[in-house]
């Protein structure tokens, strides 16, 4: 038995199942049924039957136990229709004459135990898939079990089962005597005495010809030939029911009556086999199709539809076996997919005059070879032969080139009649091939698209013509097609001669895998039509090295180096992309004059890339989506086709290239203009773009996400006019200066993650869209007064944490979109354009100023900055754009401008949190409430509407506070006749309009009050809530009932009140407030409930109980208001007539709960601040009753009695309008100690109580500097602790070169030093200088008299420093004046000097020794104190190394100590024992041989790889270490000139290369300008030489008039030598 487990979404079913089953008496799971199974099948009469198509439509009877009968009435029984869906069947047999089952077959059997199966019917797997069964088994009852297996397909217990229990209903086991009716069927009878078994008219059962009772059948009997006869009286064929082999239709038809009909048509899918349940509107269906060997259609048949010869359906593969059809008929009309699907079918003979194949004729005729069309053929439909994959010849016999009939499919794709074929030949008539080859031009063209290999030939000849020649694959390594892994090149033909067999190709395809070389040949040869052709490779075709066919999946990880033939003129698109081992691509030797976009794509090893002298053109128009969501756009560019390939170091061009060349490796123009490509593995960390570049190219320094270019610095020429677009992209730059008077294209820097520092310098007038969009890192920026434009989402996404706009008049869209750093922004009253959303999405920002000039501010400009919470707008403000500011949940109170003229719609859209307040003064010249303006400000209780503004728009007030009172100031006459449409909801498609009518009323100030009536056009008067009350159209109350706005006229109505304030106390401190809350306030937090709370009765003396419904919790209270409520505090409740009461923390904890009087049981209530009582009767009233001891409610006290009695089922704030915390005394200063260069040590804390006992009382002056004024302001201290006294309590010395910082704790410091005590210690008063003590100021001084005098008369006082944080308005504030109030100076450290670590020194007064005077090493000085750390000593004259040398100049002579210098360090040797030749040339040779030995002549690991220095020579080793290390190059690449002479800047390049190597600081910079022939010094020289000059290693020359010239181009003698070397080593000590 095999066992498959029932899948997981069935478990919870099956688990109901047997829940349901569990007191049922059933057999265990797959035990045979308990009660014996009847062995004859269910009477026919207990079955609804369709006996034209074999369906048993519905179970009629009452047994649960089963048997399908095999046929009903003589008919076969060939499927159910859910004949048991629901039903309480327990045992059922399925015969094998049953080849369908419903698809719900068994569903809700739940009672169901066994199934038997005598066949495998379609749809088995309903079973369990889509059915609720309890446990049962499967009987498989099918010699081939596997079949049955896979059909059901896992889903349930299966059981194989072939014993001889339970007959075939189908073949039971009687013994039959079969009788052929003559008719197609045959009859039996069992033979068994007693039995009576028979069977009548089943149909016979076909093995061959003979049925399996032994009858022998015509296949071409009439009888299974099943017609219909149509209005006109023709026949149609509908289906076949004989044995199969070879038929042939028959041309006519003679009905029951004897009457004859022409057959005339083959009917919809006639052949198509059997396919389901159901009438199959009205055919027959053909179940012997699969035996059909061929089949002759007469010529009376010109009609054939839809599928007729269609197996399952033209998109699936039949399985039946016609291999030949043939039409005798001249011309047939044919329906779509006619005779498709037919995957054995070899020959088909179509109407010898037939004009139109139409769409899918013969589509997926899999076994087809080849075919010929009529001449009379003139149309071909789509997909005709669609993958007929074994096609492989079709012959038109028409001069005229028919059709090809197209189609395009969901992919968008143009599909011809062949689409799929493959290596297909379309032979034409002889002398036709250039017509068909113009004709089909389109189809030949998308073969590639659509087909595989199409070749065009005419016919007839001997060497037949050629009009197109497909793709063709060449082998290579030995394989072959059939090889397990097939190697081999695709190549395309691009164009081809047929006189001469000859023709060019393209790379198409590298088709193989592998690893090591791959060697494109010159020269390939194959054959087209039988014959040799050969073909001349000039092309890598588009995408050919990619590995996969799909850009997505471009690595090409198969070889690691390609050569290319010499032949190559071009590279297409992506043509070399992905090779991602490959180090090394050279076309030097080729003709390549163009290469494709993204040729070179993720190429990511490739070092070094050679170009050749017959490159012409590189890249193509490409585009890029820049930027996201609502700021994404199309960006498009010119590409660079060395992008992202991030290994590249060197791009070498061959010298004689006429428009490129390379500098170092680096790719330029020829004329030097442009800088094109700098490779991105190059080592330097800065580079210093050339003087005379004008164009950074695209591209030229972008790398791919993942690049690791080390580059972090550019240095721009001010010859630079232009970066075009993604120049820097992706790049690692870490800071940049732009360039003065360059243009900048898109993206020119954006996505640089590194980059921190952009400089702006004067003179940049415009930034570009996108240039440094998400530059994550860049945190600030200052625009240059010259700065105007600021382009599209230019700083989007960026790190920016501060802004300075200076000047700027235009912002772009998006221009600073996403920047999450950014907390101010200041609009400059030149910005005269702002595009839409300039600063939208901004979460931090939380003020905005608009300084006095500005007139606009853009479309959602501030969109969704929910931080937003001060905006400055000033009266000069004329347009506010579209949702400017929506969404800005933060904003409390908003005036708008003075000077406002246009206001765009949604302005404060969905502002719902916060916004409260607005005020549209009079001088707005707006006259109409813009739609949107202030739809969803749920906050908003106050709005007042300008005189100007006599209507509004749609939605302008949809969604605004229920209570929101709208205070219009036009005039009465037209305010009454305003239509103010509050409630623009069309209900219906009418609209609601408002009037107004007066009360008789009047308002507190004498203004009329109006009544405010709403009508929903052609609405009855009830709706929407309303009160019904009418009067006309009109419903009053509408508004209330729908909470729209109130209206009145002509007072200013407040903001809401505020009813309860939360204060902060630490004792001995001031009390402070903390936060306010409004009712609305108080009502988002209360929570609703009925609880018992306890009061006191003002009246009776007793505490009393009363049910609360709606109570904010002191919890949530005191969490919204961020304060902390611990150990050791207490909460105070204060009511508006001095009431108060407190609560600890602890009795937080405590007291949070009453006992029920009738349960005894304990309910929590929490401390809470009470806002609405409940009434009524029942449970609410029983609470209050029983709750005898109620949690200590504390916080209600105020509320009486009487008003308890007065208040039920009303909103009542409650009488508490103050709640303070008070925490134990805190730390309010720390004094902290440490010693310059170490960590602060804490030595004392202070509280206030500690100050208050050092402090000193009376009145002295001190200064302050006022926030936001720019001159200092003066006040008077009552109290104050000095300095002096502070650190003396303290313990802390404070001497000579120490100082004292005070900080507040926002880190705000101030420093007082020891000498400024000595200093400003003083105020002038009119009678004189008195001195005040530096200290802290505790309390401040008010009123008049005396104090003031002391703050007048202070004009010169001691500088405070420690009072920073007392502001002006505190000073002045009454609730301030007179009290302590202790500073907000949180730290005061005292600041001890550290001795000098001379950590910075020079050496000074140092003296070379000659051959005649001694010299000195110097005095080490440090450059901070001036003290001498280090002593030098003497340096013994060493006497004249060159005395022998008889052309030794004399010791008076310039050079005669550098040449004594270099002698003594081995520097030079003598040219001979007796001559030194200090006038002679320094050769190149001599020089790296000088530094060589300056080196200790270290080992070389290779001698030099130059031609003219052979390895015996004196200097060889010199030149090796020279190259080895980059200090020296060749003049070539393998030539020296070791004998070369040397100019002075050569040696100064020398020279500066050698330092580097060294890793001597080489960025001195001299200005050379200051000689006359600076302009002579070679571009390549040009740092060295100022380096040189600047270290004094190289000086200029003197002429006779006292001109001092460089001389970079004369040679330099070895005494000129000798003496920069000199200088040279001295230096760099």
């Amino acid at each position: 038995m095999k066992t498959h487990k029932t899948p997981l979404r069935r478990v919870l079913g099956l688990i109901l199942c047997l829940s349901m089953l569990a007191s049922l008496a059933l057999p265990a799971l797959g035990a045979a049924p308990t009660t014996e199974t009847p062995k004859t099948p269910t009477a026919a009469s207990d079955f609804e039957f369709n006996a034209r198509t074999g369906t048993i439509k519905k179970y009629t009877g009452s047994d649960t136990d089963i048997i399908i009968p095999a046929a009903i009435d003589g008919i076969t029984v060939k499927a159910l229709d859910d004949i048991f869906t629901y039903s309480e069947v327990t045992t059922v047999v399925v015969p094998s004459t049953v080849k369908v089952l419903g698809d719900y077959e068994f569903e809700g059997c739940y009672s169901m135990t066994d199934l038997y199966f005598y066949g495998v019917p379609s749809n088995l797997s309903s079973i369990a898939e889509y059915s609720d069964l309890g446990p049962f088994t499967v009987h498989c009852k099918v010699k081939d079990e596997e079949a049955f297996m896979n059909e059901l397909d896992g889903y349930v217990t299966v059981e194989a089962d072939i014993s001889d229990d339970l007959a075939d209903p189908a073949y039971p086991s009687h013994n039959l005597k079969y009788t052929d009716n003559g008719d197609g069927t045959h009859s039996a009878v069992c033979t068994d005495a007693g039995c009576g078994y028979t069977i009548t008219n089943e149909p016979h059962k076909f093995v061959g010809s003979t049925c399996a009772c032994g009858a022998t059948i015509d296949n071409n009997d009439p009888k299974f030939f099943n017609f219909e006869v149509r209005e006109d009286g023709a026949a149609w064929l509908l289906g076949y029911t004989g044995p199969g082999g070879d038929i042939t239709i028959p041309a006519t038809y003679t009905d029951g009556d004897g009457k004859t009909h022409n057959v005339v048509g083959i009917h919809s899918k006639a052949f198509c086999g059997y396919n389901g349940g159901g009438d199959h509107e009205g055919q027959t269906p053909t179940e012997v199709a699969e035996t059909i060997t061929g089949i002759t259609v007469p010529a009376s048949v010109t009609t054939v539809e839809d599928d007729a010869f269609d197996y399952v359906g033209r998109y699936s593969t039949g399985t039946w076996k016609l291999e030949k059809l043939v039409f005798a008929a001249e011309n047939v009309t044919f329906g779509k997919a006619a005779l498709a699907a037919n995957p054995n079918l070899t020959s088909v003979t179509l109407p010898s005059k037939q004009s139109t194949l139409p769409t899918s004729l013969l589509e997926k005729s899999t076994s087809l070879t080849e075919i010929s069309l009529p001449a009379t053929v003139t149309e071909v439909g789509p997909t005709c032969f669609r993958d007929c994959t074994a096609l492989r010849k079709v012959n038109f016999q028409s001069a005229e080139p028919p059709v090809m009939a197209t189609y395009v499919n969901l992919y968008n794709k143009i599909l011809y009649p062949f689409a799929g074929c493959k290596e297909l030949i379309l032979s034409v008539p002889a002398g036709s091939l250039q017509k068909y080859t113009t004709t089909w031009s389109a189809m030949l063209t998308a073969a590639k698209d659509y087909a595989g290999d199409i070749t065009l030939v005419g016919d007839g000849d001997a060497d037949p013509e050629v009009a197109s020649i497909p793709d063709f694959n060449i082998y290579v390594e030995g394989t072959t097609a059939e090889s397990e892994s097939p190697k081999y090149i695709t190549y395309h033909v691009t164009d081809f001669e047929n006189a001469t067999k000859t023709g060019t190709v393209e790379v198409k395809r590298v088709g193989y895998n592998g690893s090591g070389a791959l060697d494109i040949p010159e020269t390939v040869t194959t054959k087209v039509a039988e014959k040799d052709w050969t073909f001349t490779v000039t092309g890598i075709g588009a995408g050919a090295m990619m590995q996969y066919e799909t850009s997505s999946s471009s690595s090409n990880y198969w070889f690691t180096s390609v050569s290319f033939p010499k032949s190559l003129a071009y590279i297409a698109k992506d043509g070399c992309r992905g090779l991602e081992r490959v180090k090394e691509l050279d076309f030097s030797a080729t003709k390549l004059h163009t290469i494709g976009e993204s040729a070179f794509y993720s190429c990511k090893s490739v070092e070094t890339i050679r170009l050749p002298a017959t490159l012409e053109k590189m890249g193509a128009e490409s585009s890029i989506e820049v930027g996201d969501g609502d700021d994404k756009e199309t960006l498009t560019y010119t590409e660079n086709v060395f992008a992202c390939c991030d290994a590249l170091k060197n791009i070498f061009v061959v010298e004689e290239n006429p428009n490129f060349k390379d500098i170092d490796g680096i790719l330029f123009t020829k004329n030097g203009k442009k800088l094109i490509r700098y490779p991105n593995a190059r080592a330097a960390t800065h580079y210093d773009i050339p003087a005379g570049v004008e164009v950074i190219g695209c591209q030229a320094f972008m790398q791919s996400y993942q690049g690791k270019s080390v580059l972090e610095t550019v240095t721009f020429p001010d010859s630079v006019k232009m970066i075009e677009n993604l120049a820097f992209r992706q790049s690692n730059l870490t800071e940049v200066t732009l360039p003065v008077g360059a243009t900048f294209g898109s993206c020119a820097f954006d996505i640089c993650k590194k980059l921190t520092k952009v400089t702006i310098p004067e003179g940049v007038t415009t930034l570009s869209d996108y240039m440094f969009w998400s530059c994550e890192n860049l945190k600030e920026i200052s625009c240059p007064d010259s700065l105007k434009t600021i382009g599209d989402s230019c700083f989007g996404h960026t790190g920016l944490t501060k802004v300075n706009l200076n000047k700027v008049e235009n912002i772009g869209a998006y221009a600073f979109y996403f920047d999450a750093g950014l907390t101010e922004v200041t609009i400059p009253a030149t910005v005269t354009t702002i595009g839409t959303g300039a600063f939208c999405n901004n979460e931090n920002i939380t003020k905005v100023v608009f300084e006095d000039g500005c007139k606009t501010i853009g479309a959602f400009m501030f969109f969704d900055n929910f931080a937003l919470c001060d905006l400055q707008m000033p009266d000069s403000i004329e347009t506010i754009g579209d949702a400017a500011f929506g969404y800005g949940i933060s904003l409390k109170s908003v005036t708008l401008p003075k000077s406002l003229k246009t206001m765009g719609t949604g302005v404060f859209y969905k502002c719902w949190k916060n916004l409260y307040k607005v005020i549209i003064p009079d001088e707005v010249q707006i006259t109409k409430l813009p739609a949107n303006t202030f739809e969803s400000c749920q906050a908003l209780t106050y709005l007042y509407l300008g005189q100007n503004i006599t209507a509004t728009s749609p939605v302008s007030l949809y969604d605004t506070n229920a209570n929101l009172v709208v205070d219009t100031a036009c005039a009465e006459d037209s305010f009454s006749r305003s239509k103010f449409d509050v409630y623009p909801y069309d209900l219906d498609n009418k609209s609601l309009f408002a009037k107004y009518e007066e009360s008789g009323e009047v308002d507190d100030n004498g203004y009329p009050v109006y009544k405010v009536w709403m009508t929903p056009e052609g609405v009855d008067s009830g709706c929407c809530g309303g009160t019904g009350e009418t009067d006309g159209d009109y419903v009053l109350g509408l508004i209330a009932a729908i909470g729209n706005p109130m209206f009145q006229h002509g007072s200013v109505v407040p903001a809401e009140p505020v009813v309860l304030t939360v204060y902060e106390q630490y004792e001995d401190e001031n009390v402070v407030s903390t936060k306010t809350y409004t009712a609305s306030d108080l009502d988002a937090l209360a929570k609703k409930g009925v609880v018992g709370y306890q009061f006191w009765s003002m009246t009776s003396g007793e505490e009393k109980t009363v049910a609360a419904n709606e109570y904010v919790t002191i919890a949530d209270l005191l969490a919204d208001a961020g304060l902390d409520f611990a150990d050791g505090d207490t909460v105070t409740a204060s009511s508006g007539d001095g009431t108060t009461a407190g609560m600890t923390f602890a009795d937080g904890n405590t007291y949070k709960y009453y006992i029920d009087d009738e349960t005894k049981e304990a309910k929590e209530v929490p401390a809470a601040i009470l806002l609405s009582w409940n009434s009524g009767s029942g449970s609410a009233e029983e609470v209050a009753k029983t709750a005898y001891r109620s949690g200590n409610l504390r916080f209600a006290y105020g509320i009486s009695e009487e008003q308890y009695g007065t208040v039920h089922g009303k909103r009542l704030i409650s009488g508490v309008t103050a709640i303070t915390v008070v925490h134990p005394a805190r730390t309010v200063l720390t004094v902290l100690e440490k010693t310059e260069g170490s960590d602060a040590v804490t030595v004392k804390s202070y509280k206030v109580a500690d100050l208050d006992a050092l402090k000193t009382e009376g009145t002295i002056g001190y200064q302050f500097w006022k926030t936001g004024s720019d001159v200092e302001q003066t006040m008077a201290a009552t109290e104050y602790v000095t300095i002096e006294n502070l650190l003396a309590d303290a313990g802390v010395d404070f001497a000579a070169g120490d100082t004292v910082s005070a900080s507040d704790p926002t880190g705000f410091a101030s420093n007082l030093t020891y000498e400024d005590m000595g200093i400003y210690k003083y105020y002038c008063t009119a009678d004189g200088a008195t001195e005040v003590p530096a200290a802290l100021a505790l309390s401040w001084a008010t009123g008049t008299g005396d104090l003031a005098s002391v703050a007048a008369k202070a004009e010169n006082t001691g500088n405070i420093r420690f009072g920073y944080g007392i502001s002006q308005e505190q000073y002045e504030a009454k609730n301030v004046g007179g009290k302590r109030l202790v500073s907000k100076i949180a730290t005061v450290t005292v600041t001890h000097a550290a001795p000098c670590k001379h950590e910075t020194t020079e050496l000074r007064n140092a003296v070379l020794a000659t051959c005649t005077t001694d010299g000195y090493t110097g005095d080490v000085v440090c450059t901070n104190c001036g003290a001498t750390v280090k002593t030098g000593e003497k340096i013994p004259a060493f006497g004249c190394p060159g005395a022998d040398f008889t052309d030794m100049p004399a010791v008076t002579y310039w050079s005669h100590n550098a040449l004594d210098y270099a002698l003594q360090n081995s520097l030079l040797y003598g040219t001979s024992a007796t001559t030194i030749a200090p006038k002679a040339n320094t050769t190149r040779a001599m020089l790296v041989s000088i530094l060589y030995r300056q080196e200790g002549k270290p080992a070389v690991k290779a001698a030099a790889s130059f031609t003219d220095v052979a390895e015996n020579m004196w200097y060889a080793d010199a030149v090796a270490w020279a190259a080895e290390n980059g200090i020296v190059y060749g003049v070539t690449e393998d030539k020296f000139d070791p004998n070369g002479n040397l100019t002075r800047e050569q040696i100064a390049a020398i020279l500066y290369r050698y330092a580097g190597f060294k890793g001597r600081d080489t960025a001195a910079r001299a200005d050379l300008t200051a000689f006359p022939d600076a302009d002579s010094v070679s571009s390549y020289a040009k740092n060295a030489m100022s380096w040189a000059v600047a270290e004094n290693i190289l000086a200029g020359s003197k002429t006779n008039d006292g001109t001092t010239y460089l001389q970079p181009r004369n040679t330099a003698t070895r005494e000129q030598v000798a003496q920069l070397m000199m200088q040279y080593i001295e230096a760099d000590k």
